[in-house]
């Protein structure tokens, strides 16, 4: 998986979807009058958000050259891959190549304006997995204190953190960016998650972190305005096990709720 590090996190900076205008109807949709424009779509606030031309023409050529490529099958498989990390080596990340697995973060922050703290220092990771297990010891769960044992070598936390008050967006109410934020922010995640992957990185993702959410505050000085709500260990895996997806046809429909897909897999 080393050997395709460049493809992985050149490719892999997936972009969040804007609500971008509809058709209020079919006859709209096939009417070129009703059709927004290339001018339209750059005054649209989530393409104001970056600097420069963002309405590039694709050039079908092109296109079909880059899906012909073979790292399409890679990122599938890296995205299905049937392992978790449960416990990591007491092993550096080069600079570099945290710097290049960070990067696939960036196009994704634009409608919460998302931080994540990056915890490298041996000193303060520890100080906060040992305030965390404290905390866990005072909730009654013994099992998940010991858990926290098994990620103090990791290298590195990342402490993904969103606004706690939302901003209305082209129009929509904080409480309909909300979701579409967490979204975009879980976008982030998984091609960091993927890009990591490429260098021989894994991740692990401690949900039970979110009940801790003040001691990690205060360890990590997190401002009132942001609150956590992402908490996982980056690194080179010691130990796995397997992991288990359910068939397609189990989340997903055919037009219709319930209606199976064609496909069985």
């Amino acid at each position: 998986m080393r050997t395709i590090r460049g493809l992985f996190c050149c490719l892999l900076a997936c972009v969040f979807a804007a609500p971008f205008p509809l058709p209020r109807d079919a006859d709209a949709a096939n009417s070129p009058a009703e059709a927004i424009t290339t001018e339209e779509l750059r005054q649209h606030p989530y393409m104001e958000l970056g600097n420069g031309d963002r309405t590039i023409p694709r050039n079908q050529t092109e296109a079909d050259s880059l899906n012909s490529r073979p790292w399409n099958s890679l990122i599938t498989e890296a995205l299905l891959r049937d392992r978790e990390a449960v416990a990591f080596r007491q092993e550096v990340i080069p600079p570099e190549v945290l710097s290049e697995v960070l990067r696939v973060l960036t196009p994704n922050v634009s409608l919460s304006n998302w931080r994540v703290v990056v915890i490298r220092e041996t000193p303060t990771r520890l100080r906060l997995l040992e305030s965390m297990q404290e905390a866990y010891r005072r909730l009654g769960r013994e099992q998940w204190a010991r858990a926290m044992e098994r990620w103090k070598v990791a290298p590195v936390l990342l402490a993904f953190c969103m606004p706690t008050a939302m901003k209305p967006f082209d129009g929509l109410a904080p409480e309909v960016v909300r979701p579409m934020a967490l979204i975009e922010l879980g976008v982030g995640v998984q091609g960091l998650m993927v890009a990591g992957r490429a260098h021989g990185l894994e991740t692990h993702w401690i949900a039970s972190a979110l009940l801790l959410k003040n001691e990690i505050r205060t360890i990590l000085e997190i401002p009132d305005d942001y609150e956590l709500v992402f908490f996982g260990v980056l690194g080179y895996p010691s130990e796995e096990v397997k992991r288990e997806f359910p068939p397609t046809k189990e989340i997903c429909f055919a037009d219709k709720w319930n209606k199976p897909l064609d496909d069985e897999k």
